[in-house]
């Protein structure tokens, strides 16, 4: 029971802690497959007024910085996916206030998992987040899953790798990159990980239901998917079952809002060898889980107890922090090194 909780649990989570992060992090072994119907996207032309070869990740870069440029966003969520063989249903909202490492985000997400009732909250103040997984009863402790990052702790370790302790006051960390304030939670958090982790394709221009997007198909960076293949057991075969063979996301073409993620598994008819380009822009009948972002509204007032999460008595909770500072500590060093190589290689031209 409680490893298929757990599977259940690390599902769920991938969108809130976006995709990368998920993986990396240690909760890292669900199995993902899908079997579901739904229409296509209508297929449309190339971008016609792009510069030739402009890769799709300048445009998610794009996306990042309009997101963190709003004072607030306000939308609808929507989660669809099959784990572990049993559907995964969930609906709920998306709110996000302030900016860079002021942000303060709450996604929450209530549906069923097959007949079994479940419950998301992830929300940050801005000092903690807290990710509170709620199955079946609400009564029920023993299916509560709760567990914190001290983000005050993290800017002060990234910022002075030194220290190893923070204290109340202590928590100033200016020198963090955008890229690292990005990965620290919420709808900036999925799209760094994106960003950082898969190439995308030159954008075409579509319509998704009825709003005209930018979509982007992405497959896995060279050096990713060999740390992927490193930490797998199936490194002979190809990437796990349970990672995407790549992804779509459609961004908005007016407010470059990220209205739709959709992870594809390697046995999906998309990502079938010799597919042709335009086939891959369809909607998938089986995603490994796609996400739907919807009526998105910009700087709009929200309370500020919104982003306040109070502990339930009686239930344990553990702390995730060290395990997330590791993490973006090696984010960090791979970023550094590729930057080297990078300058290294201008320099040698």
């Amino acid at each position: 029971m409680k490893s298929t909780l757990r599977k259940l649990t690390n599902g769920l989570l991938l969108v809130g802690m976006g995709f990368a992060v998920y993986y990396a992090g240690p909760v890292a072994h669900a199995l993902l497959s899908g079997d579901r119907e739904s229409k296509p996207l209508p297929t449309a032309p190339a971008l016609a007024n792009g510069p030739a070869g402009v890769e799709g990740n300048a445009y998610l870069q794009q996306a990042l910085a309009a997101l963190e440029r709003r004072e607030s966003v306000v939308a609808k969520a929507s989660q669809t996916g099959v784990i572990e063989g049993r559907t995964v249903e969930s609906t709920g909202d998306y709110w996000q206030l302030g900016q860079g490492r002021d942000r303060q985000f709450q996604l929450k997400l209530q549906g069923l998992v097959t007949d079994d009732p479940v419950r998301l909250l992830q929300v940050s103040n801005g000092k903690f987040l807290w990710t509170d997984l709620r199955w079946g009863e609400a009564s029920d402790v023993q299916l509560r899953q709760i567990w914190r990052v001290d983000l005050r702790r993290l800017r002060k370790d990234l910022s002075d790798p030194q220290s190893d302790q923070v204290r109340p006051g202590e928590a100033s960390a200016d020198n963090l990159d955008a890229g690292l304030w990005a990965s620290l939670g919420g709808l900036p958090m999925l799209l760094e990980s994106l960003d950082a982790n898969f190439r995308f394709e030159r954008p075409r221009q579509m319509l998704l239901r009825k709003t005209p997007v930018y979509a982007m198909v992405g497959f896995w960076r060279e050096d990713q998917r060999e740390t992927l293949l490193q930490d797998s057991d199936t490194a002979d075969t190809g990437l796990p079952s349970r990672l995407p063979h790549h992804v779509l996301v459609a961004i908005g073409a007016s407010d470059l809002f990220p209205y739709r993620v959709e992870y594809r598994g390697a046995d999906d008819p998309l990502s079938a060898a010799g597919l042709t380009a335009d086939k891959r822009y369809g909607e998938s009948g089986r995603p490994l889980l796609r996400l739907d972002l919807v009526q998105p509204r910009y700087d709009v007032s929200i309370p500020a107890e919104a982003f306040a999460y109070t502990l339930p008595e009686g239930v344990d909770w553990m702390d995730r922090t060290t395990e997330r500072l590791e993490m973006l500590r090696r984010r960090r060093e791979v970023a550094v090194a590729q930057a080297g190589g990078a300058t290294s290689g201008a320099r040698s031209r």
